[in-house]
């Protein structure tokens, strides 16, 4: 039961990635800005004055980008967490478990990519391939630590 509930998340999570990546240009940056007006929102509560942080050491147009660079790093660092959980019920050694996470989030980063050649306003980067694989590697590694303290303490 748990091994489908992990595949059936980790397509859902695909999915959503793709979701993300089948949304036009400006679509996609709306979206964005919703977002940094969210934490500039929270950060202001917290009296620091984001508009003067964005005014002297980073323009808003950076910052975006920094926001957007960063969820699609976290997108497939959650995708392999849950492609590492799904793969794991198969019984394969702790290094192909690692390689085959990272092969199925390497090809996903590709197609992703590629998807992105044909919406409007998108483009596709060999650098959003490296930040997606780079997010799955560190998804890997947080579940490879989880995994060994969890067996430290549990024998």
């Amino acid at each position: 039961m748990k091994k489908i509930f992990y595949i059936i998340l980790s397509l859902m999570c695909l999915g959503f990635i793709f979701f993300n990546s089948s949304q036009d240009g400006t679509e996609s940056n709306i979206r964005s800005n919703t977002v940094i007006e969210k934490i500039a929102t929270d950060i202001n509560e917290d009296n620091i004055n984001i508009q003067s942080i964005l005014k002297t050491h980073i323009n808003r147009k950076q910052f975006n980008l920094l926001i957007r660079k960063c969820a699609h790093g976290f997108e497939f660092a959650i995708l392999s967490i849950l492609l590492f959980m799904s793969l794991n019920f198969f019984g394969l050694s702790k290094r192909n478990l690692i390689i085959y996470t990272l092969f199925i989030v390497l090809f996903s980063a590709v197609m992703d990519e590629f998807f992105q050649l044909f919406v409007p306003g998108r483009n596709s980067s060999v650098k959003d391939i490296v930040i997606d694989f780079i997010g799955g590697g560190v998804g890997v590694l947080i579940v490879t630590i989880i995994n060994r303290i969890k067996c430290k303490y549990t024998g």
